[in-house]
């Protein structure tokens, strides 16, 4: 198993240094649809939930509407640092579009290679 990880890994960091710099073919939204995607049907949110949100329910205290609190309250501060993410992508899209993309991506890209030797080897 350690090998396919690793095998995986310097696979995936070639594809990425030979893919740098390449257009990806997007209809505009395809980005938008793949991520709300990726984020709706991730198992880790859930597991993140069920084991933060405990620790803040009083047990003295009517457990539905504590949730009904706190839910909103996180979804909103979820909602706040997305947005700082979206504002900080957007100032530095400058920087990784032309020349500074390619070398952003051969950049992961030695990083996931580098991840694969270390795996191999360690």
């Amino acid at each position: 198993m350690k090998w396919l990880g690793a095998a995986y890994l310097l696979y995936l960091g070639a594809a990425q240094w030979r893919s740098a710099g390449l257009a990806p073919a997007s209809d505009g939204t395809g980005g938008f649809r793949r991520g709300l995607a990726t984020t709706l049907l991730n198992p880790k949110i859930i597991v993140f939930l069920a084991l933060y949100f405990p620790q803040f329910i009083r047990p003295d205290e009517d457990a539905g509407r504590q949730m009904l609190l706190l839910g909103p309250l996180f979804l909103l501060t979820v909602l706040a640092v997305f947005l700082l993410c979206a504002a900080a992508a957007r100032g530095l899209r400058g920087i990784a579009s032309g020349r500074g993309g390619v070398w952003l991506e051969r950049g992961s890209a030695c990083c996931l290679i580098a991840c694969g030797l270390y795996s191999a080897v360690g």
